[in-house]
């Protein structure tokens, strides 16, 4: 029923659909949209690896059904103020714009879809989050590529039709969660529940290579920022394999959840190098390494390049983006 709604006004503007998005990047949109954060590894690969026709819906359902959505769950509805009871018919209307933004990461315009929005807010009446949640996540218009084609660029740039997924920044909490999760550690202290007050001073068009100071450093402590780098650095030396290829590639599906390319695998070797030939004549590096509070079984040069590559794909574009 969404996508009818959807294909009717796309349609009408002469415009057509967007592709369906490659598996890495529904599992990556579907993660944060429900748990606010990225899968395991072992979860990617299970559906990526999937041969079913409904390999897709499967990972929604294990997604749904899972204690990380309950708990994250919780955080949006009481950061949102859900209305305990859901009989009032503008209430409706806007906890269902509250989980369509959780979806496409923007509001839903009434002026342009008031059918949608209707149809919605009858559902936020009649059935659960839960229900919702998988009708809008298994959508043909959610499960777009978020591509900019051409005709788009030319007809719609804004994309208010939604002839292709939206590409949105994350809230600063979802990041911040993302971090935690990648690297294993607690952050007690630093933002994992949403925060109005907090401003952040944002670039309209972000470097997406940009390293510290960035936005992470706006947002936290140095220390913690380097930690967490630190962190995600030993769990790649320790599981990525032995070549900095075979490391890469083990970093970009965990950091960035989707294989690493091979113009990237190039520059990341002699980025990779450069760090290591560095830290080599740094004499303080043992100390600074240790005050870190991370155990690295092997070289601290080798640690230490690592972590330069991790702070750099947690800072990228990529990285703070739903797309």
């Amino acid at each position: 029923a969404i996508d009818s709604f959807m294909l009717a006004r796309i349609e009408a503007k002469r415009l057509k659909p967007s592709p369906e998005a490659s598996r890495y990047a529904l599992a990556r949109r579907a993660s944060l949209t429900l748990i606010g954060r990225p899968l395991s590894l072992d979860q990617l690969n299970r559906f990526v690896n999937d041969k079913t026709t409904n390999a897709y819906e499967a990972m929604i359902d294990r997604l749904l059904a899972s204690k990380a959505h309950r708990e994250y769950w919780a955080i949006i509805t009481t950061h949102y103020k859900k209305p305990a009871d859901m009989k009032n018919r503008a209430q409706a209307e806007a906890w269902a714009m509250v989980l369509w933004q959780q979806a496409f990461g923007r509001k839903l315009n009434p002026a342009s879809h008031p059918q949608l929005k209707n149809y919605l807010a009858t559902l936020a009446q009649t059935e659960g989050d839960t229900k919702l949640l998988r009708l809008l996540l298994t959508s043909a218009t959610y499960r777009q590529s978020s591509k900019m084609r051409q005709d788009l660029h030319k007809k719609d740039r804004e994309n208010e039709w939604l002839a292709r997924y939206p590409q949105s920044r994350l809230p600063n909490w979802v990041i911040n969660r993302s971090i935690v999760f990648l690297s294993g550690l607690s952050n007690k202290g630093e933002r994992l529940i949403p925060d109005r007050r907090l401003k952040p001073k944002i670039k309209k068009k972000p470097n997406p290579n940009s390293t510290p100071p960035s936005a992470l450093i706006l947002l936290n402590t140095e220390e913690w920022v380097s930690k967490s780098s630190a962190a995600i650095a030993r769990r790649i030396l320790t599981k990525g394999g032995k070549t900095t290829e075979e490391r890469f590639r083990y970093a970009a599906l965990l950091v960035l959840g989707r294989p690493s390319t091979k113009p990237e695998a190039e520059k990341v070797t002699d980025f990779i190098r450069k760090q290591k030939m560095k830290y080599a004549k740094d004499a303080k590096l043992s100390q600074r390494m240790r005050k870190l509070g991370i155990e690295f079984a092997g070289s601290l040069v080798e640690a230490a390049a690592w972590m330069d590559l991790s702070m750099v794909l947690i800072n990228m574009q990529e990285f703070a983006y739903a797309r």
